[in-house]
């Protein structure tokens, strides 16, 4: 099965690492593909379909996927994408961490919902944090590389 996940350009990097690490153990062929935006889960789901609606190659990309995927912190149905691709849309979780889980839900022929996102209707398990130990400030861990910040 072919998806797509719609992101931002901001957020692209971030998500094909997710997806590159989870689309070959599920079994998907997965394609990140971006939005001129900067913040995506700022959008509703009507902005979405009408950025997607104006751009042609965008649009024709998109259309070779049996899937869409689109941030599940969107408000708004995402059928109203679904009309403008022709391609069924859905909600993926709101956080990215929790990508990896719903792309194997997917693949293993499980729903997901226009309207409510992932972690709503799927039991979905934050994965551990691992991160490397720089040094103790009064016995706080401070790792040696923070998480990732978008400023915009």
């Amino acid at each position: 099965m072919k998806v797509a996940l719609i992101t931002s350009r901001t957020a692209r990097e971030l998500v094909e690492s997710y997806a590159r690490a989870s689309a070959t153990t599920a079994g998907l062929e997965v394609a990140v593909v971006d939005l001129p935006v900067h913040a995506i889960s700022m959008l509703p789901a009507e902005a979405i379909a009408r950025i997607i609606g104006r751009r042609g190659e965008l649009l024709e990309k998109l259309r070779g996927y049996d899937m869409v995927l689109v941030p599940g912190s969107i408000s708004g149905d995402t059928r109203v994408i679904a009309e403008v691709i022709g391609k069924p849309v859905y909600k993926a979780s709101k956080a990215l961490t929790l990508l990896p889980q719903v792309l194997k839900h997917v693949a293993s022929g499980g729903s997901l919902d226009t309207v409510e996102y992932a972690e709503r209707i799927l039991p979905l398990t934050p994965p551990p944090i691992g991160y490397v130990e720089a040094f103790k400030i009064n016995g706080v861990s401070i790792p040696l590389r923070g998480p990732p910040l978008v400023i915009s």
